[in-house]
């Protein structure tokens, strides 16, 4: 909606500058006037073309005596549109079709003029008093549509309809007035609904339109700080990668410094989000900042950072994102002691045949430099274990041994301590080893307690043999009678 503009004379303005006018859109008259709706006696139609593509707009209106406005509105639709877009530096946004109604301030609430947008048209309604610059407001809202919050969505339609409006020669080119003209009375944030401006009360009236001014010169503010090519590019951004009504004040402040790299804190504390967020924005700030000073040292080292850090800033889920900060800075402050003890115990790892662990391998995306850095005494004990084993494993065994090892196998010991040593389990690693050499370095006694126990199961079964041998048969006598 516009505000009532003569509140915003007071900002102070530069001279005009000597900017060329726009190229004009191409109105393609449709027809003359033809009935429009019950209550609008007949309507003006044509095609504009802006940004390679066809516009149609119908303008309708009250009474006969008001086709000279229709037309003249008609017209102002086919300078502004192409106005807009280069004070927007974004092609036409909107849909394919723009519907002008002619209004009573009393139809909308004492306003002079409104827009809204669905899918397949915009509606926008003007009152017979309205002007060019409320055309221009109006129409700026097609850009307008992503932005959810209100300060958002009438202060760049105002910016953007005066930048126009200088374009055309209606105006001077607008500039920020200053540092000393104060900060709104309540958060721009909570600038919400709009009123009935012909049955609200005083206080709720100065409210509005202390709104509408604020914003507009909040814009102003912003180009005057971040600079008026990063302000267009932070818009085209989120007009291009929005949809409607999810642009709010936090996603509107990170894209225009992620674009520009000025600070805008204390602008956005002051004008927009009020003083009870300088804590959550200092914590902003604080994880901004490290952030980017822990990408500046990780990108040089082929390190990507964890995207969950970027994730939560962007959610405003300060705590989760410093913790996170906190455990990576710690982690890789250790990563070049983690990567010279490395460099030292590859080789070592290459010459004993063993896997590389694979940990080791994906510390680049866990982070985990200081775990793995804790973790090489015990990469290298296991390392020495293996080789030991190996080496007295393939050793040459003799008979003896070998029967020894019947129905043993340290080379299957061998593999587990290779499998745990690539899986990280350094301790169970070197268990398995000492188990594969004790098996051959036991394997002689092993033989000898087998043939021992073979002995003693023959030697019991000799002396069983022998006792049922000798056993004693009872003795039979054939005694006759006597």
């Amino acid at each position: 909606m516009s505000g009532l503009r003569r509140l915003l004379g007071a900002l102070a303005v530069l001279p005009a500058l000597a900017l060329a006018a726009p190229a004009q859109g191409s109105l393609t008259p449709v027809s003359g006037p033809h009935p429009a709706g019950p209550s609008l006696a007949g309507a003006l139609s044509g095609v504009v073309t802006v940004s390679e593509k066809q516009i149609a707009v119908t303008v309708s209106y009250s009474g006969a005596n008001d086709e000279a406005w229709a037309r003249s509105v008609l017209g102002g639709v086919d300078s502004g549109l192409p106005a807009l877009v280069k004070a927007t530096g974004y092609p036409y946004p909107g849909p394919g079709s723009i519907r002008i109604d002619q209004r009573t301030e009393e139809d909308i609430h004492g306003y002079a003029g409104s827009a809204a947008c669905n899918i397949s048209y915009c509606r926008i309604r003007l009152t017979t008093t309205s002007g060019e610059l409320t055309l221009l407001h109006e129409l700026a809202h097609l850009w307008t549509q992503p932005f959810e919050k209100r300060w958002l969505s009438e202060g760049y339609a105002e910016y953007a309809s005066m930048e126009a409006a200088a374009l055309l020669g209606l105006t001077s080119k607008p500039v920020f007035a200053g540092y000393g003209v104060g900060t709104p009375s309540i958060p721009l944030s909570e600038w919400d609904h709009p009123i009935n401006l012909l049955t609200a009360g005083g206080e709720e009236i100065v409210a509005e339109y202390e709104g509408y001014d604020y914003s507009y010169q909040l814009f102003l503010l912003l180009e005057d700080a971040a600079g008026a090519e990063n302000l267009t590019a932070a818009n085209a951004i989120l007009f291009s990668e929005q949809t409607p009504y999810t642009v709010g004040s936090r996603l509107y402040m990170d894209t225009l410094e992620d674009v520009s790299g000025v600070n805008l804190d204390d602008v956005f504390v002051r004008w927009v989000l009020g003083d009870g967020t300088a804590a959550l924005v200092a914590q902003r700030r604080e994880a901004r900042d490290r952030l980017a000073s822990l990408r500046a040292q990780a990108e040089p080292l082929g390190l990507a950072v964890n995207e969950s850090i970027q994730e939560h800033i962007e959610k405003w889920e300060f705590d989760e994102a410093l913790d996170i900060l906190a455990r990576n800075e710690a982690n890789l402050a250790a990563y070049a002691e983690m990567t010279a003890a490395l460099d030292g115990l590859r080789p070592e790892i290459e010459r004993a045949g063993l896997p590389y662990p694979r940990a080791f391998d994906e510390a680049a995306e866990t982070w985990d430099f200081g775990d793995i850095r804790d973790a090489l005494p015990d990469a290298r004990a296991a390392v020495e274990a293996y080789e030991e084993a190996k080496r007295v494993a393939e050793a040459d065994r003799g008979l003896w041994r070998q029967a020894g090892l019947l129905l043993r196998s340290p080379e299957g010991k061998l593999q587990h301590a290779a499998d745990n040593f690539a899986a990280g389990l350094f301790g169970q690693s070197v268990e398995d080893s000492h188990a594969a050499q004790g098996m051959v370095e036991g394997a002689g006694h092993a033989a000898l307690i087998r043939v021992l126990v073979a002995l003693a199961l023959l030697g019991s079964a000799g002396v069983a043999g022998l006792i049922w041998l000798l056993r004693e048969e009872p003795l039979v006598s054939d005694q006759s009678p006597r």
